[in-house]
């Protein structure tokens, strides 16, 4: 970059695009970038040259396999996924959609590290596809490696810089390390891209203090107005209202609002009670049966007194407490 300005640099990768010399071009783009990450032309043509880049010579799976793989997982079949997507890469070791599905079952299973391990193949066969490095980050937010989260996200809106379930993503692992302002920032920027997502606006809702006088109070009331909300959209809009009017000190409209976003919060588990009360039921009858598994022999001394901790399911005690 001493050499060339970055009109030059820009210059020289589209000539070498139109060449097919895509490689070249991509690198140069992303040398521009890392220097001048806001560059709107080089974003522009390194997301049109990574669009224009196709695999060649890579057999691919027919399409009826990827849809069947595509309708299990949409039945919640994950099990059925996992074996039929390891089957297949077995015939087509390079098919990065199949390793994607392999990995969204894995992380439906919660089978964290095999859904990693799919996912960052993922990155590895396609560099160039935005959702493998946003569901990487995902995955590695779970397994607590946040700051290679944040390395995933990042590199996903480097490829799509508007990503807003990037930037959302990437909130969330911010918050979870403290850096505060930089989750807003992050939150925000995906409000502007999609002004109608509604986990963003509770994410945000989070690490804001609300008057009466916020412009994100009327757009969340206003969208909580349409019809064609989906349940989960709705779950969140109403927490994130309610926070924004426990904020401005209307305790009955927050109060509405928790309960309603609880009832389909709910919904969304597909929660029953009979299953908590199987649970306590077995526990008792194994209960039972400990003393069968008494050890006889005489134990020596031990140098510090083991505690057993007996917890319960949560109950929502800590929220009465506060």
């Amino acid at each position: 970059m001493a050499k060339l300005s970055v009109d030059q640099a820009l210059l020289k990768a589209k000539s070498l695009a139109k060449k097919g010399e895509i490689e070249e071009a991509q690198k140069l783009y992303q040398t521009v970038l890392k220097a001048f990450p806001k560059n709107k032309r080089a974003q522009q043509e390194l997301a049109a040259v990574n669009g224009s880049k196709q695999t060649i010579d890579v057999p691919e799976p027919p399409q009826e396999a990827i849809n069947q793989l595509v309708n299990l997982y949409n039945q919640g079949q994950m099990a059925a996924v996992t074996e039929q997507a390891t089957s297949l890469i077995e015939q087509y070791p390079e098919a990065f959609i199949v390793w994607n599905i392999l990995g969204a079952a894995n992380k439906g299973l919660n089978r964290v590290a095999g859904a990693s391990n799919a996912f960052r193949r993922v990155t590895e066969l396609n560099p160039n596809y935005a959702d493998g490095f946003n569901n990487l980050g995902i995955v590695l937010k779970d397994q607590g490696k946040l700051d290679e989260a944040i390395e995933a996200y990042t590199k996903a809106l480097t490829i799509k810089p508007d990503y807003a379930e990037a930037y959302n993503n990437k909130g969330i692992t911010l918050q979870d390390q403290g850096k505060f302002d930089e989750a807003i920032e992050a939150y925000n920027k995906a409000l502007s891209l999609k002004p109608d997502y509604a986990e963003a606006h509770r994410n945000l809702s989070f690490l804001v203090k609300y008057d009466s006088s916020h412009p994100q109070i009327a757009v969340v009331n206003e969208m909580m107005k349409r019809s064609d909300l989906k349940d989960d959209d709705r779950c969140n809009l109403h927490y994130a209202f309610a926070k924004m009017s426990e904020d401005s000190g209307k305790l009955d409209v927050a109060f509405e609002n928790y309960v309603a976003g609880g009832k389909l919060r709910q919904k969304l588990l597909a929660y029953d009670f009979k299953q908590d009360q199987l649970a306590f039921h077995r526990i008792k009858e194994n209960a039972l049966k400990l003393k069968d598994t008494l050890l006889n022999k005489p134990i020596e001394a031990a140098a510090h007194t083991p505690i057993f901790i007996l917890g319960m399911p949560r109950s929502g005690t800590t929220l009465v407490e506060q």
